[in-house]
């Protein structure tokens, strides 16, 4: 392949690169490709890789598979990055006009999604599980959180609402590894801290599962929410704030999220030598290791 056109895209400053589906990028294999297209030095800087291919399913517009940036691992869900799929749709692959979007995803089900008149874009994320509080012995401190599932697996820590934004980032970038990476989590597990500013509004920071500390998450914040309205701390509508935007989440009584937010494009990118990317960036990882 000669070259790979990327289009890097954003929801809240978490950074998804596009690309569509091939049976040449298959067979290099798309966890490789991931780490070479998400890489700060050789690729295009982004937290996850998004796979996308129309569908010619009945009722299917477009699907999609997900892998982190840093280990290439596939993963069930990504909220901002089917936002971004989504507008990706709207803009090259839906009649003109078209208000809805419905995307299957290869892990977790299809997602129907709605295009708003304010630019937002408000997405049905299925129904979450609220599994309890656990408590974790991280070997230095213990961690009371709660275990949800919204498609993929968090652990939502609700902090002290003295705790400054600040001080929440200090906490997620000094524990959200061990977090991850606790045996409790056999899959390993994202993970939330979480300050209530009242029952309908809350600052969250993220670590999430294989990428690390990322500005924004879309299924935390559906975790967030679900978590909160279930133990009590929360109502079923909330505003989620990240350090640089923020999403509505909506819960029904069975359970159901819908989520809205914003979806932008950063630009489009031709990767001349996807080979030699790939080899650059694994040698990279093996000096890093």
């Amino acid at each position: 392949m000669s070259q790979l056109h990327v289009v890097k895209m954003e929801g809240l400053g978490n950074t998804q690169a596009l690309v569509r589906a091939s049976d040449s990028l298959k067979a290099i294999g798309y966890d490789m490709i991931a780490r070479a297209v998400c890489n700060p030095t050789y690729g295009v800087a982004a937290d996850q890789m998004i796979v996308w291919q129309t569908i010619p399913w009945r009722g299917v517009d477009v699907g999609m598979s997900i892998y982190n940036g840093p280990d290439g691992e596939e993963v069930e869900m990504c909220g901002n990055g089917a936002r971004c799929l989504a507008l990706l749709a709207k803009d090259h692959l839906l009649p003109k006009g078209r208000k809805t979007v419905r995307i299957s995803t290869a892990l977790a089900g299809n997602k129907f999604g709605r295009f708003n008149d304010d630019d937002t874009i408000s997405l049905n994320m299925g129904k979450g599980v609220y599994g309890g509080e656990t408590e974790l012995d991280l070997g230095y401190r213990e961690l009371r959180g709660h275990e949800v599932s919204v498609g993929n697996p968090h652990f939502v820590v609700f902090a002290d609402d003295e705790v400054p934004v600040s001080g929440l980032c200090h906490l997620t970038k000094t524990l959200g590894k061990d977090v991850e990476t606790h045996p409790h989590f056999p899959k390993k597990t994202n993970v939330e801290f979480v300050i209530p500013r009242d029952r309908q509004t809350v600052d969250v920071e993220v670590w999430e599962r294989g990428a690390g500390y990322t500005l924004a998450c879309g299924t935390g914040a559906c975790a967030v929410a679900l978590a909160g309205y279930k133990s009590g701390v929360l109502d079923s509508s909330v505003q989620v704030n990240f350090p640089i935007g923020s999403l509505e989440i909506k819960i029904n009584e069975r359970n159901e999220i819908r989520m809205t937010g914003t979806a932008n494009y950063c630009g489009e990118f031709y990767m001349t030598d996807l080979g030699k990317t790939i080899e650059n960036v694994e040698r990279l990882r093996e000096v890093l290791e």
